[in-house]
């Protein structure tokens, strides 16, 4: 079964194809400003490359951040209208899982995003055989508040422009291994064949304000 994926809850947008839950291709495009006009092409453009047409699609799956409401708002905007013109499934995923590194270790993880706010979005989960286990769980919490969540967590991921030593004790850091984000289809449609099986729901984007 071929799956559109699309993610634009960061300066990028992720566009990538599956069939039978293994990656066919993905693209990674700046914004530039022009995300609502340039989404749609560059998805035609993809589907061309790939000799896939819009009729082969079976089912859709876009992040719903955090990050970005804007862009986050304009790629789930575009999955629904898909989704819909086409009668296919429409699924959601947390957009963080979309930047687990592969070389990302068996077990626990955390994945911190600051903001321009005194909250900060946390998701845990765990990866086991090379899956990332259901469910995780996603917080919203103020920074100090972050810490107890922390505790035997062996692997801390963030994107390059938080620098958790700057915001996490040297004691917790010390116990665990910092990985940085950075896009990866494989962990997320392993992750996706699970939480297909499930109902699709309507996208309802996990951060409401700018990051």
């Amino acid at each position: 079964m071929l799956g559109l994926i699309l993610d634009t809850s960061t300066e990028s947008s992720l566009i990538a194809l599956s069939k039978n839950h293994q990656l066919i291709d993905f693209r990674s495009i700046p914004h530039e400003q022009n995300l609502s006009r340039n989404l749609l092409p560059a998805i035609q453009q993809l589907l061309l490359e790939n000799k896939i047409s819009l009729k082969d699609l079976f089912k859709i799956s876009v992040g719903i951040g955090p990050g970005s409401y804007t862009g986050t708002r304009i790629a789930v905007s575009v999955a629904e209208s898909l989704a819909l013109a086409l009668s296919i499934p429409l699924y959601s995923f947390c957009s963080l899982l979309a930047f687990l590194p592969q070389s990302l270790p068996q077990g626990p993880f955390a994945f911190l995003m600051g903001s321009n706010h005194a909250t900060w979005f946390l998701l845990k989960g765990y990866l086991q055989e090379g899956l990332i286990q259901s469910p995780c769980s996603h917080h919203i919490l103020p920074k100090e508040e972050i810490l107890p969540f922390l505790e035997d967590v062996p692997s801390l991921l963030t994107f390059p422009h938080l620098n958790l030593e700057d915001h996490i004790p040297s004691s917790t850091l010390k116990t665990a291994q910092i990985f940085q984000g950075k896009p990866n289809f494989s962990l997320l449609i392993s992750h996706l064949a699970e939480t297909e099986q499930l109902a699709p729901q309507k996208p309802t984007i996990l951060y409401l304000h700018q990051l």
